[in-house]
């Protein structure tokens, strides 16, 4: 009988210990690593599937890891697979990427060589450091927000990046660096900047059915600033149908403040300019409630007009559908934020009650056979 109870308990105990051995293997390697090196294109095309991957099973993935490009990248003859999800850094290091090719048919939404930006409940932003596209082609004419570098920035960074000698295709909302930028100011962080700083987009085709712009397409936010200075658009080629919202620096800004060089500008909800200020003097000057066209120069660079030279129109338009929910709302995806670490402690604590009670009725029973 003891010989039962002892091979009963250690049955039980071995039960306990696989699932705690299981948890501290799966907890001990990361799949994706805290910083990734790559010098050619099937590394950072094995890079780019494995954050997807990993994305798909956990919105929060890619939180805190870091892409450095060490060399510069030919993507000729490669199959492009944009970045979905990015909460990381990527670090250019001034290499190029060139010849990427990227195409889709679908009507969605955020398409770039990096889909969106965004920053996590935890304040993790995702950001692009100094990295140059050259000859490369992004093709998405039935969607929404495409940019060459991002399709949308949710509170995401864009900083020291160049596109050059590029085709960007979109429908609505298309920009040379991005697409569309968001941040709600009850959302997390709290920043009174957001920074989109030092790019250039030179030498290229920006193409979409509505709100295009040279570097970016919407700029819109609750109430936030923008730091675009240090911008430069070069030799650059609007393709937008007649009428619609277009800009060399940016096709329309809604419900946001926009330093460009040496003004803050601040935006209605409708794109209306309500005032521009000076941020040498400080002089409000333009008075408020007037609707002036967004300049598209910026007076501390010497810049070459591209051939569409037109100023942006006056914008007297409802706001963006796309862009209100989003404004208002945290990303779903955010909240959801992947895998919890004590995900697994539920399992653990019916394990080790289990084993509880199988030694209970063991003693029960042994003093039973005493009896």
């Amino acid at each position: 009988m003891k010989k039962s109870i002892t091979a009963l308990l250690t049955l039980a105990m071995i039960v306990c210990v696989i699932p705690a051995l299981a948890v501290f293997a799966e907890e001990s390697q990361e799949a994706i690593p805290e910083l990734v090196e790559v010098s050619t294109a099937d590394e950072l095309l094995d890079y780019i599937r494995l954050a997807n991957d990993e994305t798909a099973k956990n919105a929060n993935a890619t939180a805190g890891k870091t892409l450095s490009i060490v060399e510069d990248v030919d993507l000729s003859g490669k199959t492009w697979e944009p970045l979905t999800r990015w909460l990381g850094t990527l670090e250019g290091n001034g290499y190029t990427l060139s010849n990427i090719n990227y195409s889709t048919d679908a009507a969605e939404e955020n398409v770039g060589i990096v889909a969106k930006l965004v920053t996590n409940n935890d304040n993790i932003k995702g950001a692009i450091y100094d990295l140059t596209l050259q000859n490369c082609t992004v093709t998405a004419t039935n969607a929404e927000k495409v940019g060459g570098i991002a399709g949308m920035t949710d509170r995401g960074r864009i900083e020291s990046c160049k596109v050059d000698s590029c085709t960007v295709t979109g429908g609505k909302i298309v920009g040379g660096i991005a697409g569309r930028t968001s941040y709600a100011s009850d959302d997390i962080g709290g920043e009174p900047y957001l920074l989109l700083t030092e790019n250039t987009v030179s030498a290229t085709t920006v193409k979409g059915t509505e709100i295009v712009g040279g570097l970016i397409g919407l700029i819109r936010s609750d109430d936030v600033t923008y730091d675009i200075t240090g911008w430069s658009v070069d030799g650059n080629t609007l393709d937008v149908a007649d009428g619609a919202q277009k800009g060399e620096v940016y096709g329309a800004a809604q419900k946001c403040y926009v330093l460009d060089a040496d003004f803050l500008r601040r935006y209605a909800d409708d794109g209306a300019l309500l005032e521009e200020i000076s941020q040498d003097d400080g002089e409000d000057e333009t008075p408020a409630g007037t609707t002036e066209p967004s300049v598209t120069t910026d007076p501390a660079i010497s810049t070459t007009p591209t051939t569409t030279t037109e100023t942006l129109p006056t914008v007297n338009t409802p706001a963006v559908n796309s862009g209100a929910s989003e404004e208002n709302l945290p990303d779903a995806s955010d909240a959801i934020g992947a895998k919890d670490d004590g995900s697994v402690l539920p399992i653990v604590i019916g394990v080790v009650a289990a084993v509880a009670v199988i030694a209970v009725i063991a003693v029960v029973v042994m003093k039973k056979k005493k009896q």
